[in-house]
């Protein structure tokens, strides 16, 4: 809230306070300023500021939508472990979402700031209905973040089609008075972001000084990690391992002792040679006892 604030005392003050001296000027009515000579408030320190502000807002908000895309493709991977049995898979999924999610949703945060402050600077330069303001919105609409529109009168709401309305806008109330290519309601953004774009290369000269953003970089996100879905119903092999304990051989059986195991033998054998000994004796007794 407190960077909010100083945004707004910084860059958004003096436009408003502009806006309401011209609409205390012309009560109830928008009369377009066309002349698109001079700094912006009359003040060229200020419109370098504002496009610093502006641009450097906008170049932080690339990606929001594949980073977007890519948050909710990861819970949508979290919401099918939930449905995993097994509680280790189960628990090891959430934990890998959720620490792929406590890396990128911060810097969403970042970036839905800046596209927050990007888009309240674009609105209140439109509604100044400034010719002035013209060279600030018009390199904004070189940006790719497009949506396709859906039937004749809705379309998905896009950073370059909000940019284009801006245009359109400005042109219905008579602040463009060149020619501007005409509106096509059913055409995709860049269907009509192309011949806006060309005109605005053939025409920025007059309009002062030229602002450009910054060329997009190649590989603005980090590559996602690769989160992967639970099978659906169907037991992988790696899996099988993983659900049931592996099979192993008996533990083998430790070596009998040869005297243990044969005691038996031993013990029959002393009973025969006692037999034996008992027979001999008694015979030489009854053999004396004769005599």
């Amino acid at each position: 809230m407190v960077a909010f604030d100083e945004f707004r005392r910084e860059y958004m003050i003096p436009i408003y306070a502009e806006k309401k001296r011209r609409r205390a000027l012309n009560p109830g009515k928008i009369v377009p300023q066309t002349d698109p000579s001079g700094p912006l408030l009359g003040d060229e320190a200020f419109e370098k500021k504002l496009w610093q502000r502006l641009s450097a807002d906008v170049v932080a908000r690339r990606d929001l939508n594949k980073l977007n895309a890519e948050i909710q493709r990861i819970e949508a991977v979290k919401r099918e472990f939930a449905k995993e049995p097994d509680d280790v898979k189960r628990l090891a999924g959430f934990v890998e979402c959720d620490k792929q999610l406590k890396n990128l949703i911060p810097k969403r945060d970042d970036m839905e700031d800046a596209d927050g402050r990007a888009a309240t600077i674009a609105l209140h330069l439109r509604e100044m209905y400034d010719a002035r303001t013209i060279r600030l919105l018009a390199p904004l609409i070189f940006e790719n973040d497009h949506e396709s529109f859906i039937g004749e009168d809705y379309a998905k709401s896009s950073f370059t089609f909000r940019k284009i309305d801006a245009l359109r806008t400005l042109q219905r109330f008579g602040v463009i008075t060149t020619e501007t290519p005409p509106v096509n309601h059913q055409a995709a953004d860049e269907e009509m972001a192309r011949p806006w774009r060309e005109w605005w290369m053939k025409n920025k000269e007059q309009f002062g000084h030229v602002y450009e953003l910054p060329k997009p970089v190649a590989a603005a996100l980090p590559a996602p990690q690769k989160t992967e879905l639970v099978p659906e119903r169907k037991t992988l092999a790696s899996d099988e391992a993983l659900q049931k304990p592996a099979t192993l051989a008996p533990p083998p059986k430790a070596e009998e002792n040869p005297a243990k195991s044969n005691w038996w033998i031993y013990a029959l054998l002393c009973c025969l040679f006692a037999l034996l000994v008992f027979g001999i004796w008694s015979s030489k007794r009854m053999y004396s006892d004769n005599e």
